[in-house]
C-alpha cells in the first residue's frame, strides 16, 4: 500500500548523502513506493495496449548515475524489440565522449517518468539531450509554421528583461543586498528570444532598481517582454515616448477604464484568453506619469502554484487563477501577445544556462571589476557559440565543444551535434 511520501523520504536526497552507501536503506523505502506506483502504471498501460518497458534507478552510487544518488526514479521506455530497431541509427551518432558521459542506452529514448529528490516529486516526459532520434519526431510533431509567420506581425525584435542574483562574499562592500551577511551583484539582462542569445547584461549591486537600469538602456525597434516586477507607468511611458513597445504582466489590482471589449477569436480562446480590451488607466500613479493614452490588457486563464501558507517566496500575495498582461500593441492578435509572454521564461533557462554550465554561479574573482570581467567572458562564449553555429545553444553544445578542444571528441562529432540543434528563428 502506498501511504505517500515523508519529509524522511525527501531527507534521503540531501546533497551531503548522495555518495554515501549508508544512506542506501532511505532510498530502498523510496525505491520501493516507486515501485508500488510503477506496478499499478504499467497494468494501466498494458490495458491500453501500450509495450513499455517499466525500469527503475538505482538507490546505491553506481556506475549507472555517476557514483551518487541525487534522484531516484521511475521510468517506462519502449519495450527492448522497439529499442533494438532504433539501435543501429542511434548508436552510429553516439561519440566515444558521450558514451562515457552516459553509459546506458536507456538515455538513448524518450521516456515516461516519476523522480524523487530532495526538492519535489516531479513527473513528465523526459528527452535525454541524447534521444536525438524522438526529439527530431516530437520538433516535427509540434513545429508550427503558421505560428512562426505571424510573429512576423511583431515589429520589433522580441527582446526578454530580467535580473538575477550573483552572490557574493560578505566582504565585498559593493554588494549590499540585506545585511552584512547576505550579499550579492544583480546581473540585468536583456535576452533576444528568437534567436535564444543575450545582447546586453548590466552588473549592478543587488539592491538596485531592475525598472531604473532598463530605463537607462532602452533601444528602439524591440519589445520588451517583462514580468510584473519591472510594471510601472512612468517605465511604460518612456518605453512608448522613445519608440519600443512593451509586453508586461500587472498587479491584480491595477486600475483602469475599459474603453473597448473585443470580440475573442477561436484561437484566442482556445490559448485561454479570457478578455481583450483596450483601457486608459485611471489610477494616481498613472495619472502622476502622465499616462493618458490608450493601451491594451489581457487577461489570460492560469494555473497557479498555490502555498499553504497563501504567500509567494518574496512574501507577496498568492497568484490568482487569471493574470493580466499589459501592451501598447494594439493591432497584433491577442493570442500572439499572450504567447510571447508566456516564452519569457526563456529567459530562466538561460539564467540556468550561464550559471551552472558557463561556471557563473561561484565568482572567481572578489572586485567588482573581476565579476564584470567574468560576467562579459561568459556573454562573449554564449555569442560565439550561437553565431559559430548559427543554432540555438543546449547545455550539451558547450560540453561538446569542450570536449573538442580537449581531444575527447573529434571536429566530425562535434559537427553532427550541432546539426541536431533546433536553427535560430
Amino acid at each position: 500500500m502506498f501511504d505517500g511520501f515523508s519529509s524522511e523520504d525527501f531527507d534521503a536526497y540531501l546533497p551531503e548523502k548522495w555518495s554515501s552507501n549508508v544512506f542506501t536503506l532511505p532510498r530502498r523505502k523510496v525505491k520501493d513506493k516507486l515501485d508500488f506506483i510503477g506496478r499499478r502504471l504499467f497494468e494501466e498501460f498494458q490495458a491500453y495496449g501500450l509495450a513499455l518497458n517499466m525500469h527503475l534507478s538505482d538507490d546505491h552510487p553506481s556506475l549507472w548515475n555517476k557514483k551518487k544518488v541525487d534522484t531516484q526514479w521511475l521510468f517506462f521506455s519502449r519495450d527492448e524489440e522497439a529499442r533494438k530497431k532504433l539501435a543501429e541509427i542511434i548508436d552510429t551518432e553516439r561519440t566515444l565522449a558521450t558514451t562515457l558521459i552516459d553509459p546506458t542506452p536507456l538515455y538513448r529514448h524518450v521516456f515516461l517518468g516519476v523522480s524523487v529528490n530532495r526538492d519535489h516529486v516531479e513527473i513528465g516526459l523526459w528527452l535525454h539531450h541524447e534521444a536525438w532520434v524522438d526529439r527530431k519526431n516530437l520538433t516535427a510533431l509540434l513545429k508550427d509554421d503558421d505560428f512562426r509567420a505571424r510573429f512576423d506581425e511583431i515589429k520589433g525584435i522580441i527582446t526578454l528583461v530580467d535580473g538575477t542574483l550573483l552572490p557574493a562574499l560578505p566582504t565585498l562592500v559593493e554588494a549590499m543586498w540585506q545585511d552584512d551577511k547576505h550579499k550579492a551583484f544583480k546581473l540585468h539582462t536583456h535576452f533576444e528570444l528568437l534567436k535564444g542569445v543575450p545582447t546586453r547584461m548590466d552588473l549592478t549591486e543587488a539592491n538596485a532598481s531592475e525598472r531604473d537600469v532598463l530605463e537607462r538602456s532602452l533601444q528602439p525597434d524591440r519589445v520588451y517582454v517583462m514580468d510584473r516586477g519591472y510594471a510601472k507607468f512612468g517605465l511604460f511611458r518612456r518605453i512608448m515616448d522613445l519608440g519600443p513597445s512593451f509586453v508586461c504582466r500587472i498587479r491584480d489590482n491595477s486600475v483602469f477604464e475599459v474603453l473597448e471589449a473585443r470580440p475573442l477569436s477561436a484561437e484566442a480562446t482556445e490559448a485561454g484568453l479570457v478578455r481583450d480590451l483596450v483601457v486608459r488607466f485611471t489610477g494616481d500613479q498613472a495619472a502622476k506619469a502622465g499616462l493618458d493614452r490608450p493601451m491594451r490588457i489581457l487577461e489570460v486563464k492560469c494555473k497557479p502554484h498555490r502555498k499553504s501558507s497563501g504567500k509567494t517566496g518574496r512574501g507577496g500575495p498568492e497568484q490568482g487563477d487569471i493574470i493580466l498582461i499589459a501592451t501598447d500593441i494594439l493591432d497584433v492578435p491577442a493570442e500572439v501577445i499572450a504567447l510571447i509572454y508566456k516564452h519569457r521564461w526563456a529567459i530562466e533557462t538561460f539564467f540556468r544556462f550561464f550559471k551552472h554550465v558557463l561556471g557563473c554561479r561561484h565568482l572567481l574573482s572578489h572586485c567588482p571589476n573581476g565579476i564584470e570581467i567574468q560576467t562579459y567572458l561568459a556573454i562573449i562564449a554564449c555569442l560565439l557559440i550561437a553565431l559559430w553555429t548559427g543554432r540555438k545553444p543546449t547545455l550539451r553544445t558547450y560540453e561538446m565543444i569542450c570536449h573538442y578542444f580537449t581531444g575527447l571528441a573529434t571536429e566530425e562529432e562535434l559537427l553532427a551535434h550541432i546539426e541536431k540543434l533546433a536553427p535560430q528563428s
